[in-house]
This record gives structure tokens, C-alpha cells and sequence, in this order.
């Protein structure tokens, strides 16, 4: 004949398992369960304005406009930005695009947005000639223009 086993030792034993087996696998998936990050959005006195710095969920950093002179590029390092996904130039006055030299200079820039103007200010020529320098794709939008990370 087998071994009677009483109710109790069973109850306790699946209790057991209960804690110790399935338990933790639940705990881990929540705890480790995060909700998704918000896109952030911070402005920055960049001094005759305000730049726009946005960090998608995806960790893209995306910068709109820069001042004339700017340290952006310090702020960003602080953050700790090691490279920018997309830079974006309202317009090519340099109380707006002078910011972004320095940033093309020190950081990895992969895409820069701008609105196919051009002026024939030293500021916008170096502007233009960082972002050959750097390979940094720079479509101007329009109708039938992609623009960088654009879903076809």
C-alpha cells in the first residue's frame, strides 16, 4: 500500500511551489514592467529665443533651432547626448541656425531638416558646409521629398 499524505502537507507544499516557483516569474515581469517614456520636450534660452530639444521614446534627440551662439552643446553633454538624430532650421537667419555650428562641430549629427532657404550670411555658408562636411543627410521638405526616419 502507499504512503497516505495529509491535506495539509499538500496545501503546503503547493503553497510553496506557489511562492517559490511561480511567484517570483510574476514579480519579475512586473517589476520590470515599466511604463513606456513620454516623449520630453525642454527649451533652452538660447539667447535671443528659445531652442527646442526633444527626446522621442525611441532616445532620438531632436533639436529645434539654436541661436546664434550657443551652448547647447555643453547642456546637451551634461545630459548626456553623444549625438543628435536630427537637427531642425526654422529658417536660415543666424539668430537661429548660429547655434548649430557648434553642435555640428562636436557631435555626431545624422539628419538636418531645413526649409530650403538660403541666405548669403557667413553663418548659414558655414552651417551648410558643416553639414557637407559631415555627411548629415539634409533634405529640404516638400511635396515628394522624403525626410529622414519618414515611413514610405
Amino acid at each position: 500500500m502507499g504512503k497516505k499524505r495529509s491535506k495539509p502537507a499538500l496545501v503546503l507544499v503547493l503553497l510553496l511551489l506557489g511562492l517559490f516557483v511561480i511567484q517570483p516569474g510574476a514579480l519579475a515581469q512586473s517589476s520590470n514592467a515599466t511604463a513606456p517614456t513620454p516623449l520630453t520636450a525642454t527649451f533652452v534660452d538660447v539667447g535671443q529665443g528659445d531652442g527646442a530639444w526633444l527626446q522621442t521614446p525611441d532616445r532620438w534627440d531632436i533639436l529645434i533651432d539654436a541661436g546664434r551662439y550657443s551652448a547647447l552643446p555643453d547642456y546637451l553633454a551634461a545630459q548626456g547626448v553623444g549625438d543628435v538624430e536630427v537637427l531642425i532650421a526654422t529658417h536660415p537667419d543666424a539668430d537661429h541656425i548660429g547655434g548649430f555650428i557648434p553642435i555640428l562641430e562636436t557631435l555626431p549629427v545624422k539628419a538636418a531638416l531645413v526649409n530650403g532657404q538660403q541666405a548669403s550670411s557667413q553663418t548659414d555658408q558655414r552651417f551648410r558646409a558643416l553639414l557637407a562636411e559631415h555627411n548629415v543627410q539634409s533634405p529640404s521638405p516638400g511635396p515628394g521629398r522624403p525626410t529622414p526616419g519618414a515611413v514610405a
